[in-house]
């Protein structure tokens, strides 16, 4: 929780969170998932999820914290990180 406070709180930050392999998140990873949104939406910096799984957006839309969230594409994300290279 702490580490991912750190990295979206510096303005400007674009932090792509890859959730790729995780099936499950429990209150508490749903907690600092939230609080990193909710702190870089706060500091000017972006926070967001990639490769959610069906279990983790079941998941999320169960506690009715799917909208806290920016959700990308495996294509999105390539296409990001493309752009950045090329920069």
């Amino acid at each position: 929780r702490e580490q991912l406070s750190d990295l979206v709180s510096v303005p400007g930050r674009h932090v792509i969170f890859n959730l790729s392999g995780i099936r499950f998140i429990d209150s508490s990873g749903f907690s600092a998932l939230k609080l990193a949104a909710e702190i870089s939406h706060a500091r000017g910096s972006r926070f967001q999820l990639c490769n959610v799984g069906d279990e983790i957006k079941e998941l999320l839309s169960e506690t009715d914290v799917y909208n806290a969230f920016e959700i990308l594409s495996s294509y999105e994300v390539r296409e990001k990180l493309e752009l950045e290279l090329d920069d």
